[in-house]
């Protein structure tokens, strides 16, 4: 005797006798065990096959491809089908350089939104596996598996090669002028950097004059499409503060009776120091003759900046 077959699909695929393509029903001998494919739609994939009557024996039922047992009786055999589901795995070049959005498993043609996050001292590099580019979030449609690698480069520090600042002479501040900045090195060929000065400053260590003095500039700013690549921090040139001249004047003293004697009381003067300085000046100071009259010269002879913390200056 003949015992018919009939496959059904359940959702979106089809199911088919022999080969995909092939009839949805035969006649089959009672022994028979005829092989049954089921074929899923773009999007979706193979559940399960579920047979009646109840009893229904196939090779395995949760294969796209198998057999099922004629068994002396008429069957229908059903490939079920749901939505696809994909994987996404995600991964790192270098744990110590950042960290990558987890992966999951999304239903077909879904978008998992995948982040990296550089730590510091990085950057992110870009994508490689079954995505490209450096877009930060990455949205991927999940049209099938997928694994992906976020890629973690070392920030370069960059420093200025021909940094100079210009030497002054001693104004009690550590105000430093720059002369050139220099170039940016070391910048890899292709690279589009730029150093941005608007925010700078410029500023001797201390303020006592000296030569080949530190003078540090901070507020260095790197600007251009790679600049992420790279960081600046401050830079040292070096320059000379030369020693003030000092200007004496108004120069003073007091009279007196003759006494035959070029001594001289209530002497002193003003000088042009650096308002808030520490100076100890010395100094001798005496008529240039005895004798009475008025108008007498006084001589001052023997001035020294001889002490204080700014002497040096």
């Amino acid at each position: 005797s003949k015992y018919r077959l009939t496959v059904t699909a359940s959702g979106d695929g089809d199911a088919y006798i022999g080969a995909p393509g092939g009839p949805t029903s035969g006649d089959f001998d009672y022994d028979a065990t005829p092989t049954i494919v089921a074929v899923p739609h773009p999007g979706h994939a193979f559940a399960n096959w579920a047979g009646s009557p109840a009893g229904t024996v196939f090779g395995n039922a949760y294969l796209e491809t198998t057999t099922v047992s004629m068994a002396k009786a008429s069957r229908v055999a059903t490939a079920y089908f749901d939505t696809a589901v994909y994987t996404l795995q995600t991964a790192v070049n270098d744990p110590v350089g950042g960290s990558v959005s987890p992966g999951g498993q999304y239903v077909h043609n879904s978008i998992a939104e995948v982040t990296a996050t550089a730590n510091p001292g990085y950057y992110f590099a870009g994508w490689s596996g079954d995505a490209s580019g450096s877009a930060n979030p990455l949205m991927l449609v999940m049209d099938g598996d997928r694994s992906i690698t976020a890629n973690f480069l070392p920030i370069t520090p960059l420093n200025l090669v021909g940094l100079s600042a210009q030497s002054r002479v001693y104004t009690g501040g550590v105000e430093a002028v720059i002369l050139d900045y220099g170039v940016l090195n070391p910048v890899a060929d292709g690279d589009v950097v730029s150093l941005e000065v608007s925010s700078a400053s410029a500023a001797f260590n201390t303020k006592h004059a000296g030569n080949g003095k530190p003078v540090t500039v901070t507020g260095l700013v790197l600007t251009g499409p790679d600049a992420y690549k790279y960081s600046i921090g401050a830079q040292v040139a070096q320059a000379d503060i030369t020693a003030r001249s000092l200007v004496l004047y108004d120069f003073t003293a007091a009279p007196k009776v003759y006494d035959a004697a070029t001594t001289v009381s209530g002497t002193g003067f003003n000088d042009n120091r650096v308002t808030g300085d520490d100076l100890v000046i010395t100094y001798a100071a005496a008529f240039t003759d005895k004798h009475a009259g008025p108008g007498r010269p006084v001589l001052y002879t023997d001035i020294a900046i001889s002490g204080g913390a700014d002497a040096g200056n």
